[in-house]
């Protein structure tokens, strides 16, 4: 199951400072000092203790995988077992050093959705930070086979996130009534966002992200069905923390080329 919902959100990806501080090219300054409540991030939840030790569980076993292709490999072709090794090492996570614990709530047609109780305590995902030179990347993703997907770029003292919806078999988003076809996923854009960060990046690969993050979206529309189109936006809060890393997917890589640079 993990395999799964590795590769379902890898392609999902591929298809704090204030709110009145200065944009720049859709980026936004952030805040560098301490974060409220992050103590209480640090005590992981019921669900982040379960999570813990599925990925715990799975590494053990990747590592059984690895080690045996590794011997077989290894003796004929020195290359290709070096690849398979960066990749079973990519798929690897400490989650308690490599994760998010994600709130969101939602607006449709201006009234606040009810949340969720299982959510009510925060969502647990895993956070991979990954580093091209002067960019940083912050990803992780929540759901199978349907859910959503956070990306963000740090860059100097600027920031900028994008959050994706997606559903599995079913047309129902739009970014605008003036869209001529409904569509399974969506990239939303920040009405506001907000960042505070622990410490400053280094730009050292290894170094410790952790940082909070608020994030308002800018309205997008859903089929209701029956001729029926409602107004939308999501709020998301999360936590984060991830260890920064060098390693970058192919998928990563062609993502980080096409966002756009603060200018």
């Amino acid at each position: 199951m993990r395999t799964v919902f590795i590769f379902t959100f890898n392609l999902v990806l591929y298809s704090s400072c204030v709110s009145q501080l200065p944009k720049v090219g859709g980026y936004s300054f952030y805040h560098v000092g301490r974060i409220d409540n992050l103590e209480s991030f640090i005590k992981f939840t019921s669900a982040e203790l379960r999570t813990d030790s599925l990925y715990k569980n799975s590494d053990r076993k990747m590592d059984s995988i690895s080690q045996g292709y590794e011997k077989k490999i290894a003796n004929k072709n020195s290359d290709t077992a070096k690849f398979l090794t960066d990749a079973f090492a990519s798929l690897r996570s400490d989650f308690s050093s490599n994760r998010a614990r994600i709130f969101i709530s939602g607006v449709r047609n201006g009234k606040a959705e009810k949340i969720d109780p299982v959510a009510a305590e925060g969502l647990p995902a895993v956070c991979n930070c990954y580093q091209d030179k002067d960019i940083i990347s912050v990803e992780f993703a929540f759901g199978f086979f349907g859910g959503f997907a956070v990306r963000q770029q740090i860059v100097g003292s600027l920031f900028h996130t994008k959050v994706y919806v997606v559903t599995r078999h079913a047309d129902i988003y739009k970014a605008s009534l003036l869209d001529t076809a409904f569509r399974s996923e969506l990239e939303i854009e920040p009405l506001k966002q907000n960042m505070t960060l622990l410490t400053k990046p280094s730009m050292n690969i290894g170094e410790q992200l952790t940082g909070f993050v608020t994030f308002q979206s800018k309205p997008y529309f859903e089929n209701a069905g029956q001729g029926n189109v409602d107004s939308v936006s999501i709020n998301v809060r999360y936590f984060f923390t991830c260890k920064t890393r060098q390693t970058l997917t192919a998928i990563s890589r062609g993502f980080m080329k096409y966002w756009p640079r603060p200018s």
